[in-house]
């Protein structure tokens, strides 16, 4: 029974999820770009449905997709972010520190790498979007996911 419950949560997470960034991604997308655009963005949804068996590769696929989407519609592209963080916050869960900080310093790279390079702006001049997208990142995971996964709400 708990491997149907946590089954049925996968599915529902990744419906939610798929939901969300779905109707932003078509609303934000240039009608050019809006199939590839849903598809990337709801090809980073289905990922999660790997998340409890295969985390880390969650996050990088999901990332990955993301990153692309980035490339293809910056403001759709702001939207997805919601599928990879899904996917941090199950590695920070499951994980122990190592891969937590780890997979916090990649997404922060990986924040920096859309924020200068993909979305158009120069690469010499971080910008304070930039710096706030990446200060976002770590206080709210390790605040959020260690003290879970100590008091065991982890699985």
């Amino acid at each position: 029974m708990k491997h149907d419950a946590s089954q049925l949560l996968d599915a529902l997470v990744m419906l939610l999820v798929g939901v969300i960034v779905a109707v932003g991604v078509a609303t934000r997308a240039e009608a050019s770009t809006r199939p590839l655009a849903l598809t990337l963005t709801l090809a980073a949804a289905l990922a999660l449905l790997l998340r409890r068996r295969a985390p880390t590769a969650t996050l990088v696929v999901s990332g990955g997709l993301v990153l692309a989407l980035v490339a293809v519609d910056h403001a759709a592209g702001s939207v997805a972010v919601i599928a990879p963080a899904v996917a941090l916050y199950w590695l920070a869960l499951s994980r122990g520190r190592i891969h937590l900080v780890a997979a916090v310093v990649a997404v922060a790279a990986a924040v920096v790498v859309a924020d200068l390079f993909l979305a158009g702006h120069h690469a010499h001049a971080l910008t304070l979007q930039t710096a706030a997208h990446v200060a976002l990142v770590a206080p709210h995971i390790s605040s959020t996911a260690i003290p879970a996964r100590a008091s065991g709400r982890s699985r």
